[in-house]
C-alpha cells in the first residue's frame, strides 16, 4: 500500500544521521544538492513510514519528460534489502504524483536483488570483490611495471578540492569522451562542484595526477555502505606514456582498501569496448551482467518516452554511419 511509504522534497530530520551511519555517499542531501546545482535534477527523498527501507530518487528532465534515477549514479538503497517488483507497485502512484514517468534502477549483480519484471538493459559491471585482501604485488607483471614507469617518471598525486581543478577535470572528460565517439553527459558545472566536494567530504575523493604541475589524469571515487565506486576518470594522451592512470588506479584502489571497503566496483562499460573491461580485470576485477531496469510509471507518457528514445538513437546511428 503506498501509505506505507513517504516522499519528501527535502530530506526528513534524520536523514543524514541514516546516510553517517551507513557511510553512503549518493543519498546524502550533499550529493543531491550537487546533482540539482549542476545537472538542474530535481531530488525526492523516500522513505518506508516504519523506517525499514529509504533511498533518494534523482530525477533529471529528457525534453518534456521526467525520468527518476534511485541511488543516481550507482543505484541501490540507502538502507534496507533491494527494491521489490512489490514495493515499486505500492511506490508507484507516489511517483505518479511527482510527475515521475519513468524509474531506472541500476541494479549491480552483487546486490542479490530478485528479478524484475520491467524492460532492462545488461552491460558488463567489473568489481575487486575482496577488496580487503586486494594487493598490488599479486597483479600482472605489466601492471606493477606500469605504476613503477609513473613513480620513476616523477608523476605526482594530490588530491581535488578547488572549482578550478574541476575545469581541468572537465577537459580531461571532454577529450575521453570525444576520443571514444561518445556524448557528452556532464557538464563542467558539475566537475567544478564535484571537486569542490571532495575537498569537504571525506566519502568522495577525487586524486590528480600532475606532471611539472600539470594536471594529465584524474580518477574520482565515492564510499557508499561498504563499496567503493569508481565513478570517472580520464588521461590526457600526451602523457600516456608516463602512465599516470595506473599510478591513480593503484592509489584509488588502496585507498579504498584502507578505508574498509569491501568491495571496488569500476562498474559497467559499455557493451562496445571490451578491451575496457579486460583492463579493468587486470586489476584483480570479475565481471558479471548488470541489470538497468526501466519501470513506467505513467504508462502513456512512459511508452512515448520509450519511443522517443528508439528515434533519437536511430537518428544519432545514422550520423555515425554518415561520418564513417
Amino acid at each position: 500500500m503506498s501509505d506505507q511509504w513517504q516522499v519528501f522534497t527535502e530530506p526528513p530530520p534524520s536523514w543524514e544521521a541514516m546516510c553517517q551511519a551507513e557511510r553512503s555517499l549518493f543519498h546524502t542531501p550533499a550529493w543531491q544538492s550537487l546533482l540539482k546545482r549542476s545537472l538542474r535534477a530535481s531530488p525526492l527523498f523516500v522513505m518506508q513510514s516504519d523506517g525499514a527501507a529509504a533511498f533518494a530518487v534523482t530525477v533529471f528532465s529528457a525534453g518534456p519528460f521526467r525520468v527518476g534515477y534511485v541511488g543516481f549514479p550507482v543505484g541501490g538503497v540507502l538502507h534496507g534489502a533491494p527494491l521489490t517488483a512489490a514495493q515499486l507497485a505500492e511506490l508507484r502512484p507516489l511517483l505518479r504524483r511527482q510527475g515521475i514517468d519513468r524509474l531506472r534502477l541500476v541494479i549491480s549483480p552483487l546486490a542479490f536483488g530478485e528479478a524484475l519484471p520491467y524492460p532492462a538493459v545488461a552491460l558488463p559491471e567489473t568489481a575487486v570483490t575482496n577488496l580487503p585482501a586486494w594487493d598490488l604485488n599479486q597483479l600482472s607483471s605489466s601492471i606493477r611495471r606500469n605504476v613503477n614507469k609513473a613513480r620513476r617518471s616523477g608523476v605526482q598525486l594530490q588530491d581535488a578540492g578547488l572549482p578550478t581543478h574541476g575545469e581541468r577535470l572537465f577537459t580531461l572528460y571532454r577529450q575521453t569522451i570525444a576520443r571514444h565517439g561518445g556524448s557528452v553527459r556532464y557538464s563542467a558545472a558539475y566537475f567544478r562542484e564535484l571537486a569542490s566536494l571532495a575537498g569537504q567530504e571525506a566519502r568522495l575523493r577525487c586524486l590528480l595526477a600532475a606532471v611539472d604541475d600539470q594536471i594529465v589524469s584524474f580518477v574520482c571515487v565515492g564510499l557508499d555502505g561498504a563499496t567503493a565506486y569508481y565513478l570517472h576518470g580520464a588521461t590526457d594522451m600526451a602523457y600516456q606514456h608516463l602512465r599516470p592512470a595506473d599510478l591513480l588506479f593503484a592509489a584509488a584502489i588502496t585507498w579504498a582498501r584502507d578505508e574498509g571497503m569491501a568491495v571496488y566496483n569500476m562498474l559497467a562499460s559499455p557493451a562496445d569496448q571490451p578491451s575496457l573491461v579486460r583492463y579493468k580485470e587486470k586489476w584483480g576485477g570479475e565481471t558479471a551482467p548488470q541489470q538497468t531496469y526501466d519501470l513506467p510509471v505513467r504508462g502513456g507518457r512512459a511508452a512515448l518516452f520509450t519511443w522517443a528514445t528508439a528515434v533519437f538513437r536511430t537518428i544519432n546511428d545514422i550520423k555515425e554511419r554518415f561520418k564513417s
